[in-house]
């Protein structure tokens, strides 16, 4: 079985073919498409039990993949051996923070951050986003609102800009969270700021409903 093939099966959620295809290729817990690891894969497909049973199978997660599923012990090991690390970028141009951001992972942002992660880089993709953004985004409101805060309290700009000319504002209206509408603009954020579309945050949530 390729990593493609691996990939899909996950994707279509059939745990029984996934753990028969691990049991006949093992190395498939280290596979990579496209340069980036399966197991990132796998949490991007919001497949988290996978991606969990894939990495304590590995005893070699590199940075992206260990933060991606929330190993902080992992984490801080590798920065401590080689601390350079800490702001490199996977081969889909994401940093870790990003990846602790985004998916949610309070303890692995605390160990990047001690180590000296860059706040505001943006991705070097497409998207262009950036920690702040993915924390406003995080599907569990109570997680997204602690990393938002955390980033804000240490300085980040509340206006940086990612695909679309969305800002994190934008983000907090489109999901309707008044809290964190309300914290983005107690540090600033600009209540008149346009999207490429022409759309301020307040009609993003007008259009949300």
């Amino acid at each position: 079985m390729t990593p493609d093939e691996f990939v899909a099966l996950i994707r279509r959620g059939d745990a029984t073919e996934v753990q028969r295809a691990l049991a006949a290729q093992p190395a498939l817990a280290g596979a990579r498409q496209g340069g980036v690891s399966v197991i990132c894969l796998v949490v991007y497909a919001g497949q988290r039990a996978v991606a969990m049973e894939l990495a304590r199978r590995r005893t070699d997660l590199d940075i992206f993949e260990a933060a991606c599923v929330g190993d902080a012990t992992r984490v801080g090991s590798l920065l401590g051996a080689a601390p350079g690390l800490v702001n490199t970028r996977s081969p889909d141009g994401f940093q870790a923070l990003g990846f602790a951001c985004f998916f949610g992972h309070p303890e692995v942002f605390e160990v990047l951050v001690a180590a000296g992660a860059e706040l505001q880089l943006p991705a070097e993709n497409a998207m262009r986003v950036r920690p702040l953004h993915s924390a406003v985004a995080h599907a569990d409101i109570g997680v997204a609102r602690h990393l938002a805060t955390r980033l804000l309290e240490l300085g980040v700009s509340p206006n940086s800009v990612q695909q679309g000319g969305c800002t994190p504002l934008h983000e907090a209206a489109l999901r309707g969270d008044a809290h964190l509408v309300a914290l983005l603009l107690r540090y600033g954020a600009a209540v008149g700021a346009l999207n490429e579309a022409g759309d301020s945050p307040a009609v993003v949530a007008l259009l949300a409903g």
